[in-house]
């Protein structure tokens, strides 16, 4: 039940809901705590953790793709088409100063000590070295340094959060939802 509850609802809905008694360990947030959406820290969800000493694990800080240079994201990705905008305006500007988009968002998520683990996939092995070196102790130049303050400043900030929490439960009950709605209502007795 907790874990059905925990996909069905935002992170603030499911904090409200959750119970002392029926604390995780843990718990895993992807895609909410990158340069295009903190969601994770400005909720409160990480405060509600740490009081709880729930531990938290975040994932994804290149927004399963979307903060990469030179590429689009998959099909499947669920984001809107305004973030997806708004990432390749970020990716633009990255690339126009000679700056690696995926590597400056590591580094973005990588700075907020209060989440201890952050799971980073890849779709390559120079890319999972990049992270490598982003994990290792590799500090950013001045050039990324206020490219990084640029993307979040001037591009994703004016634009608030950029998240797609809730959009693929909403595709769902718009697709399947539907059809077992219909089925319900007009089935044969």
């Amino acid at each position: 039940m907790l874990r059905r509850s925990a996909r069905a609802q935002s992170s603030a809905q499911f904090s409200a809901r959750l119970s002392d008694a029926a604390a995780p360990d843990f718990r895993h947030r992807y895609c909410h705590y990158s340069l295009n959406d903190t969601t994770l820290v400005s909720s409160g969800f990480v405060d509600f953790c740490a009081a709880r000493q729930i531990a938290l694990i975040n994932a994804s800080p290149i927004s399963m793709g979307l903060l990469c240079c030179g590429r689009d994201p998959p099909d499947w990705h669920p984001a809107t088409a305004a973030t997806k905008a708004l990432c390749k305006e970020a990716a633009a500007y990255c690339d126009s100063k000679g700056v690696d988009l995926a590597k400056i968002a590591l580094h973005f998520t990588l700075r907020e000590s209060r989440v201890a683990t952050t799971l980073i996939s890849s779709t390559s092995v120079a890319r999972m070295r990049a992270n490598l070196d982003a994990c290792t102790g590799q500090t950013l130049s001045a050039a990324e340094e206020a490219a990084m303050g640029h993307v979040r400043d001037a591009i994703f900030a004016p634009k608030g959060t950029q998240s797609w929490e809730g959009v693929e439960l909403a595709a769902y009950w718009e697709t399947v939802g539907k059809l077992l709605m219909t089925q319900r209502l007009y089935a044969k007795k």
